[in-house]
């Protein structure tokens, strides 16, 4: 909700969408046995009409605040830093020291 509230969305708007993530539980089912109850505290829930629409969002956010002087140079001043489809992003950097710029999810680097 950091992202929503940094981008201008109403308050109410916030609250009511936290509550609908707030709880949430499943259970799993293998074969005929159905699991115990396990509780969701991450991600957006698959096949609700509302997760498409939070995923762009968030996603557009993450993509916005990449820095401008990283990436490549296509033509005199416009540079790429990001290509994304759907769920696939790719960060773009001129060479192997810019990449390590780009902060990395899990806390590694790879190079």
């Amino acid at each position: 909700m950091i992202t929503a509230a940094g981008r201008g969305v109403p308050i109410a708007l916030q609250n009511y969408i936290s509550r609908l993530y707030t709880g949430t539980s499943t259970r799993l089912k293998v074969g005929s046995e159905l699991s115990g109850v396990v509780h969701v505290r991450r991600g957006v829930r698959q096949g609700d009409p509302l997760s498409p629409l939070l995923f762009n969002y968030v996603m557009d956010w993450v993509l916005s605040e990449l820095d401008t002087q990283l990436g490549v140079e296509l033509q005199d001043s416009l540079k790429v830093n990001h290509l994304a489809f759907a769920d696939d992003v790719s960060l773009l950097a001129q060479s192997r020291p810019c990449i390590a710029w780009y902060p990395d999810p899990r806390g590694k680097r790879k190079f």
